[in-house]
């Protein structure tokens, strides 16, 4: 399987879910994450922003958590091509 199906796979995936089954998923993955034992030393974390039309995982509680924990948070810098003739 390629990159491209394997996108494609987790999409059909994360479309499948309802809202209830969803957000029980983000909620276990944020658990999981915080249980790891890296954030004792960690200073800076870089996190992707959610596209919702696409239906990818609502990182905004990770992000919001980090802050909490004093850990500075990084996200992508977006350029629009329409705008920027890029």
């Amino acid at each position: 399987m390629n990159k491209q199906e394997i996108r494609q796979q987790y999409k059909s995936m994360r479309l499948a879910l309802d809202a209830t089954q969803k957000h029980e998923k983000e909620n276990a993955l944020m658990q999981r994450l915080f249980d790891l034992p890296i954030w004792e030393n960690t200073k800076l974390v870089h996190v992707f922003l959610p596209i919702a039309a696409q239906h990818e995982i609502n990182t905004l509680p990770i992000v919001h958590a980090l802050w909490q924990k004093n850990i500075a948070v990084c996200v992508p810098k977006m350029v629009d091509p329409i705008v920027t003739g890029k």
